[in-house]
């Protein structure tokens, strides 16, 4: 008799959390449906008012509206469905802070990266504008770059060459196996 109640309990236990489940996916399904729905809609009613034609008249670069607005609209109606599903099954704020924490980490890892690409490029910087015999003014020939420099900036230096420009960040003029190859500098500033 005691077996029978027990069963009876685990069952009890399960039939809500699978009715909160079904009510969830039903919810989504309802949330991508009307998304759907709104992103149709909204493009007939765009192309019907013709704005990208208005918007080409004032932009030179095309930008179309009549796309962007659906699918924003409708990616909208999709993160509420999410957020309603994620609240009804009572995990909204875990799944939140989950999100958070991954931005978080992408955020980190981002600025790290920066760092390590920043810092390098001022050293160099820094060690190029003290250099006598690497000046602004000065030519500099090799096997991938040629031209004049034109400026030495804290981050990269602008070679120029007839019309062209080169931007070649500083750390890669000054380490010794240069993706560059080798490359010679004249001491002599060009007359002008």
């Amino acid at each position: 008799m005691e077996e029978e109640t027990i069963d009876l309990n685990i069952v009890e236990g399960i039939n809500p959390i699978i009715t909160d489940i079904g009510i969830a996916i039903i919810i989504l399904l309802l949330g991508f449906i009307i998304g759907k729905i709104v992103k149709i809609i909204l493009e007939k009613i765009l192309l019907e008012l013709q704005v990208d034609k208005g918007l080409k008249a004032i932009r030179k670069k095309s930008f179309s509206i009549r796309k962007s607005i659906p699918i924003i609209t409708s990616i909208i109606v999709y993160a509420a469905a999410i957020i309603i599903a994620l609240n009804h099954l009572g995990i909204l704020e875990t799944v939140l802070q989950g999100i958070i924490a991954l931005i978080l980490l992408i955020v980190i890892g981002s600025i790290i990266l920066w760092l390590s690409n920043l810092i390098p490029n001022i050293v160099a910087g820094l060690k190029l504008k003290s250099r006598k015999d690497f000046e602004e003014g000065m030519n500099i020939k090799g096997k991938l770059v040629e031209g004049t420099i034109k400026k030495i900036g804290i981050l990269k230096t602008r070679i120029e060459r007839n019309e062209d420009v080169l931007v070649i960040p500083n750390y890669t003029l000054i380490k010794k196996k240069s993706p560059l190859g080798k490359y010679t500098v004249s001491k002599k500033k060009p007359n002008k």
